[in-house]
């Protein structure tokens, strides 16, 4: 059953363990309401006296998963895991991430704006500082054409590499 499901009104008990992992905070403290008001998510209620919480959100990159269940003792012991791995569309309708051009914005485009800056786990997951207006600053027009054709395989990558960072680059 999906978190988004309105097959049903009464809350869904489950005895599997899940863990969110998200990088982005705010994704994830709604995600984590979203869960907790369909399943209940509080303990397992069993026989070993096991009190595992069922239900844990971390605040960090998918890319530390394994990292993250080596230091809870989980290694070797998940049966199923459920992805979700792209951007949302309130991610990039919220004109202060800079997702979008649609509105004005800052251009920032970062996952991870945490502004504590700590990780959970790693400092590949810890907030980063440059945005991407701060990279399109400190980047030559044939290192942006590059990341274009790596990351997106754009055909225009050339003219839209010196568009926005040819020899009337605007600084700072």
């Amino acid at each position: 059953v999906s978190s988004g499901s309105k097959e049903t009104d009464s809350p869904i008990r489950t005895t599997s363990r899940l863990i969110a992992l998200d990088q982005d905070a705010i994704e994830l403290r709604k995600t984590d309401e979203r869960l907790r008001s369909k399943f209940i998510l509080d303990q397992h209620d069993n026989d070993n006296n096991d009190n595992t919480p069922i239900f844990t959100a971390v605040h960090e990159n998918f890319g530390n998963l394994g990292h993250y269940l080596e230091t809870i003792g989980e290694t070797g012991q998940v049966t199923s895991l459920l992805a979700d791995l792209g951007l949302s569309s309130m991610q990039i309708d919220d004109n202060e991430r800079g997702f979008t051009y649609k509105r004005e914005g800052p251009l920032d485009m970062r996952m991870n704006t945490n502004t504590n800056g700590t990780s959970t786990l790693s400092e590949s997951a810890a907030v980063s500082s440059e945005t991407a207006y701060d990279l399109l600053c400190r980047l030559k027009p044939k290192q942006f054409e590059s990341m274009l054709q790596e990351n997106s395989d754009e055909i225009y990558a050339t003219e839209i590499a010196q568009g926005l960072l040819g020899k009337n680059k605007k600084k700072g």
